[in-house]
């Protein structure tokens, strides 16, 4: 009884933990969003862009804008923070896209390199998100004196794969939204104007989203962090000295 009970002590403690709710709050929107837009991709480019193939030249140059998101993201977020960095460059996708939506583009490599530079953009939810479940951690430990890393790392871990499950029915849903018509081989041309809307606007909203959970429900920016590490730091000594 002992066990259980403070089994769910520790939930009750993780459920109040502002930093892991806007962490699973932002990653799963953040994840649900590009998994959707990754399964349109190839709609997109086969009955907007009218060329399939080209494709690949996206996927190549995904391999060099992850060299790209390693190397430059974590010295940017030391910089200025990791929230303030994923909300900088996120917004920055987010209003390239709603300008997307008002404005399409019709030439494929137009739209695969602004659309690699958008990726840079939201990089940080991929890069920096498990460092920010660590912060989350510290925050945990600062709150109740006890890291309970396992059930932080375990709970984000299932809503990880709750948006992956997710994801999946939610590209079949936006396609329908689209207008997709299961039974027609070649789509009329009213679906190709309404997948480049339901693209980009799942796009800005999925992030947009994201990015107000982030501002909004996680309270780490880099001056509280600074202030959390050196306060856990100071228990720390203290119970040592003890």
């Amino acid at each position: 009884k002992k066990e259980k009970l403070h089994y769910f002590e520790i939930i009750k403690h993780v459920a109040k933990n502002r930093a892991f709710l806007g962490v699973v709050l932002f990653s799963f929107l953040g994840m649900v969003g590009a998994s959707i837009v990754n399964g349109l991709n190839t709609y997109l480019f086969r009955d907007w862009f009218g060329d399939v193939q080209i494709m690949a030249v996206s996927g190549a140059l995904n391999t060099l804008y992850a060299v790209i998101v390693f190397a430059f993201t974590q010295p940017l977020a030391n910089k200025f923070g990791k929230k303030e960095w994923i909300m900088y460059s996120a917004t920055f996708s987010v209003v390239v896209y709603a300008i997307l939506f008002f404005f399409p583009i019709e030439n494929p490599i137009l739209f695969i390199i602004i659309n690699g530079i958008c990726y840079l953009g939201v990089s940080g939810f991929q890069v920096l998100v498990w460092a920010l479940v660590n912060d989350a951690i510290d925050y945990q430990e600062l709150q109740t004196g006890k890291r309970n890393e396992g059930i932080v790392y375990s709970a984000y871990t299932f809503f990880r794969k709750l948006a992956n499950a997710v994801s999946g029915s939610m590209s079949s849903f936006a396609l329908a939204i689209a207008g997709f018509q299961v039974n027609e081989a070649v789509q009329n041309e009213a679906f190709s104007g309404h997948l480049w809307k339901t693209y980009t606007g799942l796009y800005v909203v999925g992030y947009l989203l994201a990015v107000l959970v982030l501002k909004f429900i996680y309270p780490l920016t880099k001056e509280k962090t600074a202030e959390m590490l050196q306060d856990l730091a100071d228990k720390r000594n203290a119970t040592t000295a003890e």
